[in-house]
């Protein structure tokens, strides 16, 4: 009931709910938390007025990212300002599905990229089970936001847990011409 109220912006349900003793960070595995569904329907008050009720700005299920991730992958922006405002943790890494950074490193913003690395995330930090945002994005073919990535310091050599490859070593092998023309670019320029 919770999760619905959110999803709806109920706030008025999302009060009883809380005076009956409901578990306002508890949510469905595979599915998320009351926050990351207000995001998700983008229903931004009802994120602001969780947090305000107290609700964990990192908390997660088992199988599904946090609030931070939930809003990266929806591009929205004044939720990440949100979470981000409220001390969200810009690496907070959940086993399997990622860090917030690579949520966002699969979409086309390098806006978005450049918004959490500003925030102080890690361009290498990656979760048990899951790849680094530089893999991410060059698997998914996006440029700008390996290039915004690379600047931040991301490693282009360093050989991920899940198939022992390096982001460089993927590009090399399958990636496109402009992946490959971004990845000599960075090599030049740095002698790696």
């Amino acid at each position: 009931p919770l999760m619905q109220a959110a999803r709806r912006g109920d706030r008025a349900m999302i009060d009883w709910l809380l005076s009956e003793k409901a578990l306002l960070d508890a949510g469905v595995q595979g599915i998320g938390t009351p926050l990351t569904w207000s995001i998700r329907h983008g229903q931004r008050e009802t994120l602001a007025y969780l947090l305000k009720k107290g609700a964990d700005v990192d908390a997660h299920v088992h199988g599904t990212g946090n609030a931070l991730m939930s809003a990266g992958q929806e591009e929205d922006r004044a939720a990440l300002a949100i979470l981000l405002g409220e001390g969200a943790d810009v690496d907070a890494s959940v086993d399997g599905v990622g860090t917030p950074l690579s949520a966002v490193a699969s979409l086309e913003s390098a806006e978005l990229t450049k918004l959490l690395l500003s925030s102080g995330a890690d361009p290498n930090a990656r979760a048990d089970g899951a790849q680094s945002p530089l893999l991410v994005a060059v698997e998914a073919d996006r440029v700008e936001v390996a290039r915004a990535l690379l600047a931040g310091g991301a490693a282009a050599d360093r050989r991920e847990q899940v198939d022992e490859r390096s982001p460089r070593g993927y590009v090399e092998e399958l990636g496109s011409d402009p992946m490959k023309a971004l990845f000599a670019a960075h090599k030049a320029e740095n002698g790696r």
